[in-house]
């Protein structure tokens, strides 16, 4: 008497027709009615009946796992294909040495003064 009621109802919704139907939003209507002895009890305040609308979105779970693994595969296949080629084309080959030994001489200075350290003639 004169204390507040609280009631919680709960159900189970099945959403296996909605896959047949391809739509991506669903409104589900709840409706609920609070019927008693009008004879025996009173309401003052609250509600006899009410209508709740949900809107229910579908969602898809994706699994990357493949594409990581796949992107990180292809990535170093193509490096390993990069280096193979530069590799084919002389491009890792020190050419410095020989361009040293084939010259004969040393390279040219400037026409700047000797280093400090060296003889005068």
């Amino acid at each position: 008497m004169q204390q507040p009621l609280e009631f919680m109802i709960k159900g189970n919704v099945s959403f296996q027709w909605v896959s047949q139907t391809q739509q991506q939003k669903v409104s589900l209507v709840s409706e609920a009615r609070i019927e008693y002895e009008e004879k025996k009890y009173t309401q003052k305040e609250g509600f006899v009946q009410r209508q709740v609308q949900t809107l229910v979105e579908r969602s898809e779970v994706y699994n990357y796992l493949p594409i990581i693994v796949g992107s990180s595969v292809g990535g170093l296949v193509l490096l390993a294909l990069i280096t193979a080629a530069l590799y084919k084309f002389g491009f890792f080959k020190r050419q410095y040495k020989q361009r040293m030994e084939g010259d004969g001489a040393e390279p040219a200075q400037s026409g700047a003064s000797p280093p400090p350290n060296a003889p005068k003639q």
